[in-house]
């Protein structure tokens, strides 16, 4: 049985007149990695991207994935999944998040998503993330 496709809450992939594009959202974190709410994003209109982090209460393990089917069969995790400590902004930004080569901030598929879990078990954590993104 093939999982459903996800519907999008943030389908980013048409900039504005200036090329640029943003979304943005916030999650309770749990003991297992759940998808943040509202962080499935259609990229393909973009190039160039950025996504900053910030937990409160307690810390968090972010994990960003990355897909060129819209249903996710062929997500990969872009690098390891690593702790935003409460309080300090924490950012992803293309050549370090978006690519599993290091050669530049080229956005290299077509759908993103962020997925969380508690750095320590029983303790929830919130996420705020926004995502920022350039066409040229």
């Amino acid at each position: 049985m093939s999982a459903a496709a996800p519907t999008f809450d943030r389908i980013i992939g048409n900039p504005d007149s200036r090329g640029h594009a943003s979304a943005s959202g916030s999650q309770l974190a749990t003991d297992a990695a759940v998808v943040a709410v509202g962080s499935e994003l259609d990229v393909r209109g973009l190039i160039y991207g950025s996504m900053s982090l910030i937990a409160t209460v307690f810390g968090v393990t972010a994990q960003l994935f990355a897909a060129n089917r819209s249903d996710y069969a062929d997500e990969i995790m872009l690098g390891a999944g690593f702790a935003v400590v409460v309080g300090t902004p924490t950012m992803w930004s293309g050549g370090t998040s978006y690519q599993t080569a290091v050669n530049g901030t080229v956005i290299s598929y077509a759908y993103l998503r962020l997925k969380i879990l508690n750095t320590v078990g029983g303790s929830a954590g919130t996420l705020a993330w926004n995502f920022s993104g350039k066409n040229s």
